[in-house]
């Protein structure tokens, strides 16, 4: 990275990543954090118009943005056209982890060492005013008021919420019912709204199969023969 270069300004995948780490600054060993910043990557692309929905099909514009793993599922996207958009939103081989070695790599993020085994933390390399790893702020806000949010916090708001990354099922750890996200909160993400609403459904739904598989593990383990 040029030391002189200015860094760039926090995609929605970027600032889902942050809200992604526990109050220790590790990342979640389960796999929905990293389908919500995927989702998030896609979201970028289309607010920098690279994806664009017609009545009948996506366009693809596969000018890179610079940013790493957006580009990287740019390249993939337009190399298998034909694969549909729920297909992208599960694809595992791009998400969190490309999002946070770009991070690191960029040096909008940095590692340090803590505790006695002094095992990796992760934290932004210029933390805003009252970031601490845990929150997100007031996100109720976010969906109560959505008249001031630019396109990117409002995407970042919607997807958070349905993710789990903000909201009651970050605090409990629990994949609880997501919070309904308004659709003025949608409106807001201006050109993207088209994507980030096909998100949110697939996020949804996600957190409902997880939620469904999760009883059911729990009600074979406690009902059993005899």
């Amino acid at each position: 990275m040029n030391p002189t270069a200015p860094a760039p300004a926090p995609g929605v995948a970027d600032r889902l990543a942050a809200l992604c780490l526990t109050w220790r600054g590790r990342l979640p060993a389960t796999l929905a954090p990293s389908d919500t910043v995927r989702a998030g990557l896609l979201v970028d692309l289309a607010l920098a118009g690279r994806l664009t929905s017609t009545e009948t099909s996506i366009e693809l514009d596969s000018t890179p943005t610079g940013s790493p793993a957006a580009d990287a599922l740019l390249a993939a996207m337009d190399a298998d056209p034909d694969r549909p958009l729920d297909d992208w939103l599960d694809e595992r081989a791009i998400g969190l982890e490309q999002v946070v070695a770009a991070l690191l790599e960029s040096g909008q993020w940095r590692v340090t060492r803590s505790g006695p085994l002094r095992r990796r933390s992760l934290a932004p390399a210029d933390p805003p005013p009252g970031w601490d790893g845990r929150d997100g702020g007031d996100w109720t806000v976010h969906l109560r008021e959505p008249a001031e949010l630019s396109p990117a916090d409002a995407a970042v708001a919607a997807l958070a919420v349905t993710g789990g990354l903000l909201g009651p099922a970050r605090e409990t750890g629990h994949a609880d019912e997501p919070a309904a996200v308004p659709a003025a909160v949608l409106d807001r993400t201006g050109a993207a709204r088209w994507l980030c609403a096909a998100a949110v459904e697939h996020l949804a739904w996600s957190r409902q199969r997880d939620r469904l598989q999760s009883a059911h593990l729990y009600v074979s383990d406690t009902v059993g023969p005899g």
